[in-house]
């Protein structure tokens, strides 16, 4: 997502926009659907305004209610917000995400395909050890193991906007490697994340697919990289209606039909003959994905040129037979777009560092909270003015015409002031010559080369 404009959410313009963002997609309504009703006090509406507002204030949450100064919202009533358990946050996040998508699809080419996008981020709470449902779970980025959680987001892209629509902190399937186990709780809701919480990765983001179609979010194809792609997660996917396109891992131990034969990805390479010169891909077959139940379909695999080693390559699958090799290639690029959701969300919208309970309800609800405020920033990023267009239509001009230097510009003054003593003193053309060499042999030897050089 491209960046916001300096100072777009600061002050009062920050609070106008926010409740601008909370009224148009009837936030009060989403949090009554979600099941967070209450009888008396402040109203939620009021109190996820407040949450959303401390992000963008440039002060913590425990900040802001210390130093609130109308001394409405007090911490109990914000604690107990996100602590509730009954609340929904899967519905809430699904409804707004699907209420934005919709405004956009119109925006979006009939050709430009829309795709779920599925990766996971590490979620770090090492200096926690209390944390419910807190368990050892393996870094993807930094190849090391640490306690926390794995955010497993699913989101939908167009290609220009991403939208977060779901997600699952996951802990871990193995009990012997989770530090805290989840709290009983008589509410569905709560029953249901932990459930998701400590089920295996495939199976939670099938489940995180089939929730965004009941949604109404429409797509078309799911990408993911090689640490989805087996052949039963990719058959589960197109079970679902979805194609799929996928990294492939380069291991012996998964295997496609290829030429009637079981094969492994590098033994396909290894027996095909390659495309010479400087094409974007270096090999593509069609092979059949199958697993032991006995199911299957046709796949494209494209081997691609690793741009940062010339002597490795990538490999692509799709199960999408309409697509050629360029397609594929330009669709899984699309990719990219939940990195950068994962650096924002990180960076920025402090994520994992904006909220300290140890309570599993809590922690979801604050990640549901920044993903809200993800989207709000990508709707101001797709529908508003940018502020930025002027200042970069500015600087695109300014690359245009080259600034003169340091020399030049000194020449033209000399030259006027030449001018104007020629002008007022009427000075012969070989008295000008006289004057100017006499002005050149009084300055330092490089800035008169420099100011010869320019005449």
């Amino acid at each position: 997502m491209p960046s916001l404009p300096e100072n777009a959410l600061n002050g009062d313009n920050s609070k106008q926009i926010i409740s601008q963002f909370l009224k148009n997609h009837t936030i009060a309504h989403l949090l009554r659907q979600s099941g967070a009703n209450k009888q008396k006090g402040i109203p939620v509406a009021k109190t996820l305004q407040f949450i959303f507002s401390a992000l963008f204030s440039g002060k913590s949450l425990h900040r802001c209610l210390d130093y609130d100064p109308d001394h409405l919202i007090k911490k109990d009533t914000v604690y107990r917000f996100l602590n509730l358990p009954s609340i929904d946050w899967t519905r809430f996040l699904l409804t707004l995400s699907q209420q934005v998508i919709s405004k956009i699809i119109p925006l979006t080419s009939e050709d430009r395909r829309s795709v779920f996008i599925i990766d996971d981020s590490f979620y770090d709470r090492s200096r926690s050890r209390k944390t419910e449902l807190l368990a050892r779970v393996y870094d993807h980025a930094r190849h090391i193991y640490g306690y926390g959680y794995r955010l497993l987001t699913l989101g939908w892209s167009d290609g220009n906007t991403f939208i977060p629509v779901n997600f699952c902190l996951m802990s871990s399937q193995d009990s012997s490697k989770r530090l805290v186990e989840a709290h009983d709780h008589c509410h569905t809701a709560a029953k249901d994340r932990r459930k998701l919480a400590v089920a295996s990765a495939p199976d939670t983001t099938i489940t995180l697919l089939e929730q965004a179609k009941q949604a109404g979010i429409q797509a078309s194809h799911v990408l993911v990289d090689s640490w989805f792609s087996f052949p039963s997660f990719i058959l589960r996917v197109s079970a679902l209606g979805y194609h799929c396109v996928a990294m492939v891992k380069k291991s012996k131990k998964i295997y496609y039909e290829f030429e009637r034969k079981r094969q492994s990805v590098k033994d396909i390479f290894a027996g095909c003959k390659k495309r010479r010169g400087r094409s974007r891909y270096l090999l593509s077959v069609i092979v059949s994905v199958s697993h032991k139940d006995g199911n299957s379909i046709p796949a494209r695999l494209v081997f691609v040129r690793n741009r940062s080693n010339r002597n490795e390559y990538l490999v692509l699958l799709s199960t999408d037979m309409t697509m050629d090799e360029d397609d594929i290639i330009q669709t899984y690029g699309k990719r990219w777009a939940i990195e950068i959701f994962f650096k924002v969300a990180k960076s920025y919208l402090k994520i994992v560092k904006g909220c300290s309970s140890r309570n599993y309800d809590a922690i979801t609800a604050h990640t549901s909270i920044t993903c809200a405020q993800y989207i709000m920033l990508a709707e101001l990023q797709r529908f508003q003015e940018d502020y930025r267009s002027i200042g970069d239509l500015f600087f695109a001009t300014f690359d245009e015409i080259q600034d003169i230097t340091y020399q030049e510009a000194l020449f033209l003054i000399l030259s006027a002031v030449l001018h104007a003593i020629t002008e007022a003193l009427t000075l012969s053309e070989e008295d000008q010559q006289k004057l100017v060499e006499a002005f050149l042999d009084s300055l330092p030897k490089p800035l008169s080369m420099r100011l010869a050089s320019a005449a």
